[in-house]
This record gives C-alpha cells, structure tokens and sequence, in this order.
C-alpha cells in the first residue's frame, strides 16, 4: 500500500482487478448490538491477497484499503464471536470495533480494534497459530499488505478452526427425551 498520505486515499469503489475474492455469506447467528436490539451477522471470505504495486512509469497500481474492507473485516470478527458463542461455554468478548465511513475511518484506533479483537478470540478459542497481532499509534506509517494479509489470513484461520470445530461436535444418534441425567 502506499506509504505517502497523498497516495493512500479512500476509493468509494476497487475495480476488480482479477484478485477479488468470492463472497460466501453464511449465518452465524444473532449479536446484540447497541440498545439490546439483535442483528444477523454473516461470514464474507476475507481477502487475503493483498498487494502494493507500481506501474513501469512508477504510479501506483496496487490494492487500496477502503471502508468497504474494514467493514468486512469487523463484520467477520463479530461472525467468529458469535460462532465461538455457539460452541465455547464462555464466548468471546470483543472490544467495541467502531462503524466507520468512508470519511473517517483511517486511524490508528480503528486498526487497533480489529487487533484487539483477533486477541480476543485467540484467547477464548483454540488458536491456530495466528500471526502475533501488532499495536498501532498515531503518527505511524499506515498498514501495509502485508498487515492486512496477516490480519485477514488470521480471521481465515480461525473461521476455519471454528467451523471444523462445529463440524466435528459429537452428536448423539438420538434424542433423550428431556429426561434428567
């Protein structure tokens, strides 16, 4: 991604460029947002090939990280939580990962989130060996792809740790009859 704040501008819209991945939505379930309404959440396959890339003539060409992503990111985040919530006696608590606009979204607290939340899971679930997490600070230079592979490959992986995990539950062949044990 490009480095100079000129360069890593927002686009409402990422042409897909032949590396855009396919989004398979599956229902998690039901979180309970703010005001103790519940919303579905679902799962869109992260994006795990992000590059930075410059033309012959030196332009960038590359991938730009937008609002769109971090949203896909967050919503596959509280996906995993209430995913884990079905299967662990004490689900996850996630930090509050903020909404964000295509106005404001770019800032060291909201990358931060993410983060925290991958920490978060990690410490709840099986961790499958994801990437040691990082801790942005203002000022800093902005994620790189490399950052957002990490941060996306590691969300893939514990989407698929927990889903083996839900497939292999042993079932009973039959139903007790609501007796007690």
């Amino acid at each position: 991604l490009p480095t100079t704040p000129a360069a890593f501008q927002l686009r409402v819209a990422r042409p897909d460029r032949g590396h855009g991945t396919a989004v398979q939505r599956r229902p998690a379930g039901n979180l309970s947002s703010e005001g103790g309404a519940k919303r579905n959440v679902t799962w869109t396959n992260p994006r795990t090939n992000w590059a930075c890339r410059y033309d012959e003539i030196g332009r960038y060409v590359g991938d730009y990280f937008n609002a769109e992503d971090y949203q896909r990111i967050k919503n596959n985040l509280e996906y995993l939580a209430a995913l884990a919530a079905g299967l662990y006696t004490e689900a996850p608590v996630l930090p509050d990962i903020p909404t964000v606009t295509k106005a404001a979204f770019a800032k060291a607290s909201t990358i931060n989130a993410l983060e925290r939340s991958l920490d978060a899971l990690a410490a709840h679930v099986y961790d499958p060996g994801i990437p040691a997490r990082k801790t942005w600070r203002a000022g800093d230079a902005a994620p790189t792809a490399d950052d957002l592979n990490r941060i996306e490959g590691a969300v893939l992986s514990l989407y698929q740790s927990l889903t083996a995990q839900a497939e292999n539950r042993p079932k009973l062949a039959f139903n007790l009859g609501g007796g007690t044990f």
